[in-house]
């Protein structure tokens, strides 16, 4: 068995959790819907606002997040896979110093100061992984 009953039973948990938490994002806004309402908006009956709303507003929402969520777990993952170090963090490996770094010096040497120092973050972090890295 490649799963212990107690992982199988923490994932089914996390997977319920998850469930209610994009149940309950699709019903709250500041429009006062009921669920019913709301659950029939999902699947495109109801009144036209309401299935507006809910589909193209409050789904997106939701699939933004699960997007997000995904993405920052499958980072996480890499981070902690590619150090073979099952507690690295950005913090850790120095991520998080060399984007702040980069953009302190962007914007110390710019002549316009903070405008367009968004861009040394990302460069920062990534010469700070290459250097960790290797």
């Amino acid at each position: 068995l490649l799963v212990t009953r107690r992982a199988a039973l923490a994932a089914l948990a996390l997977t319920g959790s998850l469930l209610l938490a994009v149940v309950l994002s699709a019903y709250a806004g500041q429009s006062d819907m009921g669920v019913g309402r709301t659950f029939r908006a999902v699947f495109g009956q109801g009144d036209r606002f309401d299935v507006l709303l809910v589909q193209k507003f409050r789904l997106g929402r939701i699939v933004a997040g699960l997007t997000a969520g995904a993405a920052l777990g499958l980072a996480g993952c890499l981070t902690q896979t590619l150090a073979r170090n099952r507690l690295a963090t950005p913090e850790l490996l120095g991520v998080n110093d060399g984007a702040t770094a980069a953009v302190l010096l962007s914007v110390t040497l710019s002549a316009t100061g903070s405008f367009g120092a968004w861009w040394a973050g990302p460069i920062g972090a990534l010469a700070a992984v290459v250097v960790v890295t290797t």
